[in-house]
């Protein structure tokens, strides 16, 4: 690969972690947006690419650790929230358990048969 590529018929420049058009910027055309990042960018004293980089790489960072890590549920909990939404017929055991026909009818597969060819 050389110092330019193209992907989608656009130049892409192969010095930056991922690939970024060259020829395209970003356009803000939210006046209180750009003058947000220029006065942004005059008390930081950085470009404006570098305060809008900073900028969301810092809002970014800060929403991930926000964000709940994924947790696999114990057999417990995953049992408390199938009892959370089941009827009260079913809690109290009244109601016969569902089998296999049963499944089948309430997940037919339209066009299917079920018979073995």
């Amino acid at each position: 690969m050389g110092q330019e590529d193209t992907l989608y018929e656009a130049p892409l420049s192969v010095y930056t972690e991922v690939y970024t058009e060259t020829d395209v910027g970003i356009l803000i055309k939210n006046p209180d947006a750009e003058r947000a990042v220029r006065e942004l960018a005059e008390l930081t004293g950085e470009s404006l690419t570098t305060a809008v980089e900073i900028a969301v790489r810092e809002r970014l960072a800060a929403k991930r650790r926000e964000a709940r890590p994924h947790r696999p549920r114990s057999a417990a909990e995953m049992d408390a929230i199938t009892r959370k939404y089941l009827t009260p017929e079913a809690l109290a055991g009244l109601l016969p358990p569902i089998t296999k026909t049963d499944f089948d009818d309430l997940n037919e597969i339209p066009g299917y048969d079920g018979s073995e060819t």
